[in-house]
């Protein structure tokens, strides 16, 4: 039986695991495949010119192509995601629906819309055990949340684990939830993108982006951050 290939994006964050100096044992370790595979797709790069980073615009159809240039681009069809992990995801402080069915379509590009993953999570969800739910009055006890998120990483130098405060939104820091980080650089460069993504994407609701309505409301004052703004 032919061996399942990686998935693009998981082949392009063995690209840039091996970018940023990693052995292959440790990005094997951080991506959960084996050594050999490791070795086996970077030496197939290599082969096709790629390199870290990778070209702006390639296609995941395009990367393919030029990784495996002798045979034919696998087919991609709607899948099934894996509702127990997305109910166990969710469960995690930060991620949401919507986060979720974003990763599930970077990997299934041909996979189910926004509005039919939830219906068909709705409809898995019914068909799972009843839990007891306790009901609370009003007043009556205090919850006590922590202060927020943590980034773990490991020290590359020492192989100690440590955990990093960042001052960032919970729904970014969900998004970082799988990456493995060796230093507090990697981790600020990984939350750059998605900081500015977060700022320029227009919300529904107002018909314009938090960058937008920094520049028009709170910058022209001298305000360095304005309503919503994230920096």
């Amino acid at each position: 039986m032919a061996r399942t290939r990686l998935s693009m994006r998981k082949i392009r964050e063995v690209l840039r695991l091996k970018a940023s100096g990693l052995s292959y044992r440790a990005i094997a370790r951080a991506c959960l495949i084996g050594k050999e595979t490791v070795r086996e797709y970077l030496g197939r790069a290599a082969e096709a010119g790629l390199s870290w980073p990778l070209p702006e615009g390639l296609s995941e159809e395009e990367l393919e192509r030029r990784l495996f240039p002798n045979e034919p681009v696998s087919v991609r069809k709607e899948s099934e995601p894996d509702w127990a992990l997305v109910h166990r995801e969710l469960r995690k402080k930060g991620v949401t629906r919507q986060l979720l069915w974003e990763e599930y379509r970077a990997a299934e590009v041909q996979g189910y819309r926004y509005s039919q993953y939830c219906e068909r999570y709705r409809r898995w969800t019914k068909a799972l055990t009843p839990v007891l739910r306790i009901a609370h009055k009003a007043g009556e006890k205090m919850f006590v949340d922590y202060a927020g998120m943590t980034v773990p990483y490991t020290e590359r130098e020492t192989g100690e684990a440590r955990e990093a405060a960042v001052k960032v939104v919970e729904m970014l820091l969900a998004r970082l939830r799988k990456r493995q980080f060796f230093s507090l650089e990697e981790i600020n460069a990984a939350l750059g993108p998605l900081v500015d993504a977060l700022n320029d994407r227009v919300m529904e609701h107002l018909g314009k982006s938090r960058r937008r309505l920094y520049e028009e409301l709170a910058k022209p004052h001298g305000n360095l951050r304005g309503p919503g703004y994230y920096s």
